[in-house]
């Protein structure tokens, strides 16, 4: 059983060391002015980065944005990439730093008017929404209660998405 163990983790350090080896590769040429190449290390990474973002931010749509940002800010910032890591820890690492601006983005409240009047049959913007979101939106924005009246009426807590 222990050799068995040994074998297994051989084999998971040779299969790293190569894929370090093949992102090292393609990390040259990109650098080198090959896009294929870096089309390559994304493809190559993409499950995990994205893995990652959904972990912080936990939405999907979230999630596939801070991915197409963290390769778009690793191709901008390619050429600064030293080798003192590996490029998966490097990118990795582009992912960590800008999950809580990604996050921040998605949290912020838009504006949305209560009346439509683009629509050609006089429908409202809240007409458009779920029946609990409406009833919470009437109750806060329309009865002028506070958030925890709102909460209250509808048998929720102040927190509940």
């Amino acid at each position: 059983m222990l050799g068995q163990l040994r074998n297994e983790i051989g084999k998971r350090a040779v299969a790293s060391f190569c894929n370090a080896a093949v992102d090292e590769e393609l990390v040259a040429a990109a650098k080198n002015g090959d896009e294929l190449g870096f089309e390559r290390l994304a493809k190559r990474h993409q499950r995990r980065i994205f893995a990652l973002a959904l972990r912080y931010t936990r939405v999907r749509e979230d999630a596939e944005d801070l991915a197409q940002e963290n390769f778009q800010k690793a191709f901008v910032y390619l050429q600064k990439f030293e080798g003192k890591s590996s490029f998966s820890t490097w990118l990795t690492r582009i992912a960590i730093n800008e999950a809580p601006d990604v996050a921040a983005q998605a949290t912020r409240t838009y504006e949305v008017p209560l009346d439509d009047s683009s629509g050609d049959h006089g429908t409202t913007a809240i007409g458009h929404l779920r029946p609990g979101m409406r009833r919470a939106v009437e109750l806060r924005e329309l009865g002028d209660l506070s958030t925890q009246e709102t909460a209250r009426r509808m048998g929720l807590s102040v927190a509940a998405h």
